[in-house]
């Protein structure tokens, strides 16, 4: 785990932003061709509140941080990641409104892969 920009990232965010800091040249008023913009560390911020956790199992109220690591269409909805009580594990999710925090899933390295692939798991 280390603090970047006063966020917590776990050691496979710390990697992606070592090799890209997001994608600085679109942000914050432009998107790829998947309709994304992924956050530079210096944009990476935390929302501290309760959501509205909901997996394909049950959905429960959990008071944690979410940070925000990729906009979807201007802020349509976000993209955003969990992290566990432990400080390692994380689940990443929609932030879709309504606090709501849909769980995709507990990789980075899956997310990315449904990004390449523009894959309809990224959109809940």
């Amino acid at each position: 785990m280390a603090i970047a920009n006063g966020v917590r990232l776990p050691a496979d965010f710390v990697q992606l932003y070592r090799a890209a800091n997001g994608t600085p040249e679109l942000y914050p008023n432009e998107l790829d061709e998947n309709y994304c913009s992924f956050l530079p560390v210096e944009a990476l911020r935390t929302e501290e509140k309760g959501w509205r956790v909901l997996t394909a199992e049950a959905e429960t109220m959990e008071r944690a941080g979410v940070t925000v690591f990729v906009d979807y269409m201007h802020r349509s909805w976000e993209y955003g990641f969990l992290v566990e009580a432990n400080g390692l594990d994380y689940r990443i999710g929609i932030l879709a409104g309504d606090n709501k925090f849909q769980v995709l899933t507990t990789s980075l390295s899956q997310f990315l892969r449904w990004y390449v692939a523009d894959a309809d798991e990224l959109y809940g």
